[in-house]
């Protein structure tokens, strides 16, 4: 079993290279080519552009009906941004209540242009501790840890270990303080040589998912990097699947629906 905490859905397909994955058909191709048995869908290809608040919930609309269409492969997430904040918040409540979505995100503050410092941004998350949700943010060091010290108790999941040494290290630092907080493997960093292992020495084996950033990036890079670990059979499979299943489940998550 593999669960892929972190791929990006269409209609628009984003790769390195246009036209390499075209239609829904070959992305759900490519990651059973993969081995991946579920994926978490964060966001679609319209939030990455959006304009107005249509285009946040017409994206959020893709992904559960992506999820709906093909049941057992996908689980769905809400995209919010407090560019639009009011309709961002009724999201959350609606997708949470009516649809039981438990992940929020990914947050790309790069989008829209916006700081997680920001008095938006505090509404999102104490909505999200409200409704006890996991909120996925794209963010660099320094502002990922000023949002962690504020909302220590928010369920946190931060992809993109980092490409360098410092990095990585300064991403296991953060992680170790905050006992919410979850690595996820997915995008730049992914194949650096010991990462998987500093991880699992430094923080144990709970708290790191896999992700691969599909369809930005290659899962099977990712996977590689997790099997040929230096680590335990059940820390790889905890890291594969198990963790992330034990997170959504803790949170009430029905897998069954989608």
């Amino acid at each position: 079993m593999i669960i892929d905490c972190h791929v990006h859905a269409g209609p628009e397909f984003i790769t390195w290279w246009k036209d390499i994955i075209k239609s829904e058909k070959d992305f759900l191709g490519y990651l059973t080519k993969c081995g991946i048995n579920k994926a978490i869908l964060n966001g679609s290809s319209v939030h990455l552009h959006y304009k107005n608040a249509k285009d946040v919930k017409n994206g959020n609309k893709y992904v559960l009906n992506l999820s709906k269409k093909y049941p057992g492969r996908f689980i769905p997430s809400v995209f919010v941004t407090p560019d639009y904040l009011k309709q961002s918040l009724d999201e959350m409540e609606l997708y949470r209540k009516k649809h039981n979505v438990v992940w929020v995100g990914e947050m790309l503050n790069y989008a829209g242009d916006y700081s997680y410092d920001s008095p938006g941004c505090s509404k999102i998350f104490e909505k999200a501790l409200e409704l006890d949700m996991i909120v996925c943010i794209h963010a660099e060091q320094d502002e990922i840890d000023n949002v962690l010290k504020k909302f220590p108790t928010m369920t946190v999941v931060l992809p993109h270990p980092g490409l360098s040494r410092k990095e990585i290290n300064n991403r296991i630092n953060l992680v170790s303080k905050y006992k919410n907080t979850y690595l996820d493997l997915c995008g730049y960093g992914a194949d650096r040589m010991g990462n998987v292992e500093e991880m699992v020495r430094r923080l144990g084996d709970d708290r790191i998912f896999f992700g691969s950033d599909f369809t930005v990036n290659d899962p099977g890079v990712v996977i590689s990097r997790v099997k040929n670990a230096f680590i335990s059979k059940k820390s790889k499979e905890k890291i594969l699947y198990k963790n992330v299943l034990a997170l959504l489940k803790s949170k009430g998550a029905d897998l069954t629906r989608f």
